[in-house]
């Protein structure tokens, strides 16, 4: 039976894409949950760079946020490096003022750049870290990191960290609410597809995909579209000059409905996407980022053995290809095929699993009065 005696004070450190915040989130609701804490005791705030897609879903969520100068290294080239070794002393006098200033039982980070400087520093300072790797193969954040954290969690299993020294796997932090879906009759047409841009390297998407749908237009195909917030207004207007009835928004408010609504999905490869579409069994369409240090490839690899999804990889006569593949998945024969083939029974527990951890790990480590 874990005793809380005191205020345990979390801070989370992730940003940067929705793909990092939002299981973060879930392992904050969790924790929020958890019986063994008393009421009053536990206060969670989180930390990131300041993007909008972090101010505009922690402010719906009511949590406490705070700001660390960061840039990524992924793709930036030399004049990026040095954009990057300017600002790192700034972040890491950020952080360290906030971690004295707020004084965290833990630190926990959810991967990639937002979580390296506060997890470091954290570090530095003698505190507690917990850091979550979602994708299949460790980014350079997470190799980073486990050589300094005390505990690393892992959304797939054999996860290679060749400097940690405690880890687990966990499975991937998902929304809560998405349901399998059953292979449908033989009288069912797909019709509803939902693009799922993400935040990175998205503009290219939201350009190709409405030129790809617009061939195939039919007066039975609704498209919902996730875009950019600057190419929302160009996005729609390309479906409604093709005829394709569309809804295009830069945020999906309930994401769960959306897939959950879904007949074909377009998407990125990130771990948080490969994890839902996975449970969620409907086709998918995977349009990975393919840059050297990008996961995404060897993530939507994954399904795309199991025959649940095809890869239309960047390129040339890239929307040929998209239309050829949309296409494809939208023929009702191919289209129960695909749902028929069995599915990978991904782990729906891990944000509780984590959250426990980070629990036991905080008062094992109030106990030893040191973080390992």
């Amino acid at each position: 039976m874990i005793e809380i005696k005191d205020k345990i004070r979390i801070l989370i450190a992730a940003g940067g894409t929705g793909g990092h915040l939002l299981p973060a989130l879930e392992v904050a609701r969790k924790l929020e949950a958890l019986p063994q804490i008393p009421k009053g005791r536990l206060r969670i705030e989180f930390v990131g760079v300041g993007k909008a897609v972090e101010k505009t879903i922690l402010a719906q969520e009511g949590f406490v946020s705070h700001v660390i100068p960061g840039l990524g290294l992924r793709g930036t080239g030399l004049s990026g490096i040095k954009e990057f070794l300017r600002i790192l002393p700034i972040s890491y006098r950020a952080a360290k003022d906030l971690i004295e200033s707020y004084r965290p039982d833990i630190v926990v980070g959810f991967g990639g750049y937002p979580s390296v400087v506060p997890v470091f520093v954290a570090r530095l300072c003698g505190i507690t870290t917990w850091i979550h790797e979602a994708d299949s193969k460790a980014g350079w954040a997470a190799r980073f990191l486990s050589f300094f954290a005390t505990e690393v969690s892992s959304g797939f299993e054999n996860l290679a960290l060749p400097f940690c020294r405690r880890s687990r796997f966990t499975g991937h932090p998902i929304r809560a609410g998405i349901q399998p879906a059953s292979v449908p009759s033989d009288a069912f047409i797909p019709k509803n597809i939902l693009v799922l841009g993400g935040s990175q390297a998205a503009n290219s998407l939201d350009m190709a995909i409405p030129k790809a749908i617009q061939a195939l237009a039919r007066t039975e195909i609704v498209v919902r579209h996730q875009a950019r917030s600057e190419n929302c207004a160009k996005v729609l207007a390309h479906y409604q000059q093709s005829g394709v009835r569309a809804e295009v928004s830069s945020f999906i408010s309930d994401m769960v409905e959306a897939l959950n609504s879904a007949d074909l999905i377009i998407s990125r490869a990130g771990a948080g996407a490969l994890m839902e579409l996975s449970l969620l069994n409907k086709p998918v369409i995977f349009v990975p980022l393919t840059h050297v240090s990008s996961p995404q490839l060897h993530n939507a690899k994954t399904l795309q053995k199991l025959g649940k999804a095809l890869i239309v990889e960047e390129g040339d006569n890239f929307v040929l290809r998209l239309e050829d593949a949309i296409n494809h998945l939208l023929t009702p024969k191919i289209y129960r095929e695909m749902m028929a083939k069995p599915f990978v029974n991904r782990k729906t527990c891990a944000a509780q699993t984590i959250a426990e951890g980070i629990l036991e790990l905080v008062c094992n480590q109030s106990k030893t009065g040191h973080a390992n």
